[in-house]
């Protein structure tokens, strides 16, 4: 059996649920023309575009042969700052408020196994 574990999955659709509320919030918002308040900017967060964590899901189902039976896979670290640049760069009139502040989990994942074992190669960054 082969586990693969997604980073925190965010694209179109994804429901407002408490955690990560945010991450909506700044693109939905943001398109909306909303004032959007990103706070605690410089926490890290593994993030998986939709379209990503389905083609990892899709790889996963046709793997053959494998040593390790977990494998990670995403580990782009990105901060919510960044992430407001790469919305400022398609939307340069949108209106962003960063607060200071990190919140970054205490292990980012690192995902290097299911490229190196698996010879597994991302679709779609963040910034896709």
């Amino acid at each position: 059996m082969l586990g693969l574990r997604l980073g925190i999955v965010f694209g179109p659709g994804r429901g407002r649920i408490g955690f990560m509320d945010i991450i909506t919030s700044l693109f939905e918002d943001a398109v909306l023309g909303k004032m959007v308040v990103v706070p605690k900017g410089d926490t890290k967060l593994t993030l998986q575009y939709v379209k990503e964590a389905a083609n990892v899901l899709w790889f996963g189902l046709n793997v053959k042969r494998y040593e390790d039976c977990i494998f990670n896979t995403c580990d782009e670290a990105v901060s919510l700052r960044a992430l407001v640049e790469y919305v400022r760069e398609q939307l340069p009139e949108v209106q962003i408020e960063v607060e200071l502040g990190d919140e970054t989990p205490r292990v980012l994942v690192d995902a290097s196994r299911i490229r190196r074992e698996l010879n597994y190669r991302p679709m779609y960054t963040v910034k896709d």
